[in-house]
């Protein structure tokens, strides 16, 4: 009869595991690197049962790495615009280091300029004039490069002075 107990206490917190990961998974969608931690938080969850689970949920497709990498980039993209840099500091920040980030990102991501340019037209309304260093700074916090940047201010009259 205890053996009986034994065996199914295994079961019992795989379960319980499995049970709290759907439950995560239902709230939002999850990279399986922050599911993973988020099991590795749980007391009882051993390393063996965190794989197992992670690979059930990805059999059964409640996981998909590259489908969370698209929906989080669209996501970022539709709050506010930036840069591919930005995007993937904030990937890195929830520590995922997906080899698959740059060709998600080269598949969502279209034209830099046109980003470059949206977040400059919501800083700067028509008619009003900034300070370029200001505006380059802006732009710059946002994530986006050197060359587009320098290409979106000449686009839009801004030069730089010269001191």
């Amino acid at each position: 009869m205890q053996q009986t107990s034994k065996n199914s206490e295994p079961n019992n917190s795989r379960t319980k595991l499995l049970n709290y990961t759907v439950w995560l998974l239902a709230r939002r969608n999850y990279h399986s690197h922050e599911l993973a931690n988020r099991l590795r938080e749980r007391k009882n969850a051993t390393e063996a049962q965190i794989s197992e689970i992670l690979q059930k949920l990805a059999n059964l497709k409640y996981i998909d790495d590259e489908y969370f990498l698209q929906i989080f980039i669209r996501d970022q993209l539709a709050r506010k615009p930036q840069g591919a840099r930005m995007i993937k500091q904030r990937l890195f920040q929830k520590k995922i280091f997906d080899d698959r980030i740059d060709r998600v990102l080269e598949a969502e991501y279209g034209n830099e300029c046109d980003y470059a340019e949206k977040a400059l037209l919501k800083k700067v309304k028509p008619g009003q004039k900034k300070d370029y260093q200001k505006i380059y700074r802006f732009l710059c916090s946002r994530g986006f490069k050197y060359e587009t940047i320098k290409e979106v201010l000449a686009k839009h009259g801004f030069t730089k002075l010269s001191v």
